[in-house]
């Protein structure tokens, strides 16, 4: 399916006896009631993280790369050892890294270039209350997460409320969201970091950034 696609499979990997995640999303109507994941979530073997380096250290030599997207699901891909070889690399070439984490490396991904937690993500990953209608909470929050992690910038995602910029060179920003009538929101976050990715490795301004994100 990728193939059909044009998008390269050279960092595909396959590690044997372990299942491929399914989910599966049960929705009523209009309302979406649960998800089911058939899932493993311990780690990929040394083996297998050791072929990824040399895959992804093959493409970074062989191609242009404008960008790298750590999307981090907490399935036993990502690990402090790999999250450290992907941001040296970048750092090495010159590439900007942007991160969309989840609570177990939260804290490993530090001097990237864009930092995407959504609130839960933030909440747990600082181990913070973060009041949903309180922007100085919010903000408070944002600010400890720069002095701990020292991303370039960081974009909270907040759901309907839209997204919070913030960023070394510029103050607190909120995005508003545009309303929608959407019923399955799967993928929402993956787009989020997609197009907030592409818009940082073209150059644009970081609240130009939160708009199209």
């Amino acid at each position: 399916m990728l193939e059909e696609k044009g998008i390269g499979i050279g960092a595909v990997i396959t590690e044997h006896a372990r299942t491929t995640t399914v989910k599966t999303r049960i929705i009523k109507g209009t309302e979406h009631m649960l998800r089911v994941d058939e899932e493993t979530t311990e780690p990929i073997s040394e083996v297998s993280r050791n072929q990824l380096e040399d895959e992804i250290t093959t493409l970074l030599d062989s191609q242009q790369v404008d960008v790298i997207i750590i999307e981090d699901y907490d399935k036993g891909v990502m690990s402090e050892e790999f999250a450290n070889f992907l941001i040296d690399q970048a750092d090495e070439r010159g590439i900007p890294i942007t991160v969309d984490p989840k609570l177990e490396n939260f804290s490993v991904y530090k001097g990237v270039d864009l930092f995407k937690p959504n609130l839960k993500e933030l909440r747990e990953g600082l181990g913070l209350s973060i009041n949903n209608n309180d922007n100085e909470s919010l903000k408070n929050a944002v600010e400890r997460l720069h002095k701990e992690l020292e991303p370039q910038m960081s974009l909270t995602t907040l759901g309907g409320e839209g997204m919070w910029m913030h960023s070394s060179d510029m103050m607190h920003h909120h995005q508003c969201g545009v309303e929608r009538d959407v019923v399955d929101v799967s993928g929402a976050g993956d787009t989020v970091i997609a197009v907030a990715s592409l818009m940082l490795a073209v150059g644009a301004e970081p609240q130009n950034i939160a708009k199209a994100a």
